[in-house]
Order: structure tokens, then sequence, then C-alpha cells
């Protein structure tokens, strides 16, 4: 089942799940700044119920959370039908070639080390993943 996460008068929805208050805030206005609408949760519980009730086009995801870690919460929107098709953007400051490998096995489009991410490129590889996946700002 394929759901459709963008009408044509609506901008793309983004599900931001970083504890940081911080760094969302600072992610979330890039993007904001590129016509995307964004959502930020602080832990990987509400991050998952987020995802899941506001089936958001691009989620970007941290790894090192309080409830419940970004491993475990990839995991779980792979294993569920309802989000398993939503791209994921993985964005950590666990940089070690083992982590990188593992969260692109459990099905991230990408793996950003914090420490490289420039707010204002994120935009554009967040656009590039949509495009691929058949969708946009807005």
């Amino acid at each position: 089942m394929t759901v459709d996460r963008k009408d044509k008068d609506k901008k793309a929805r983004l599900l931001i799940v970083e504890d940081e208050p911080a760094l969302c805030d600072i992610f979330a206005t890039k993007l904001k700044m590129a016509d995307y609408e964004v959502i930020c949760m602080p832990d990987g519980v509400a991050g998952l119920e987020a995802a899941l009730h506001d089936q958001p086009a691009l989620i970007l995801l941290d790894l090192i959370m309080p409830l419940k870690d970004g491993f475990d919460v990839l995991r779980d929107l792979k294993l569920d039908d309802r989000t398993k098709d939503i791209p994921v953007i993985i964005m950590s400051n666990l940089g070690q070639d083992f982590e990188i490998k593992r969260g692109l096995s459990l099905g991230a489009e990408e793996y950003l080390v914090k420490t490289s991410i420039d707010p204002a490129g994120l935009a554009a590889k967040v656009g590039a993943i949509l495009a691929r996946h058949g969708a946009g700002p807005g």
C-alpha cells in the first residue's frame, strides 16, 4: 500500500527526531526556509508515534536519544507497513564504520555525521532524496 504523503497544495512534511532542542531548531529553520513543514520530536518514542500518526515525507533521525534509541526506531519504522517506505536520514555523532553500516543496513537512505552537516546544504540533500521518492518541498 502506497501512502500519498503530499497533496499539491501542501508542503512536504518532515519529521526531525532529535533530543538536542538547539540542533532541532537549527535544522528546522533551514528546512522551513526551503519550504518544508517540519515537526520536531525530542525522543525515540515520541518520534515513532509521530511517524505513525503524521506520515511524514521524510524522517531525520538521531541515534543517541532517551527512551528509545534511533537504531530501534529505524528498525521499528522499517518493520511497519505504514512507515516502511518513508525515507530516513540518520544524523548522529556516532561516526564509526560499523555504526554507519548498521544504520544503512537497517534501511536508512543516508547517514550523516552531525559535525559534518552543513545546515544550509541539508535542504538540498533532503530535496534530492524526496525527488527519488516522488515528492518535493511543496
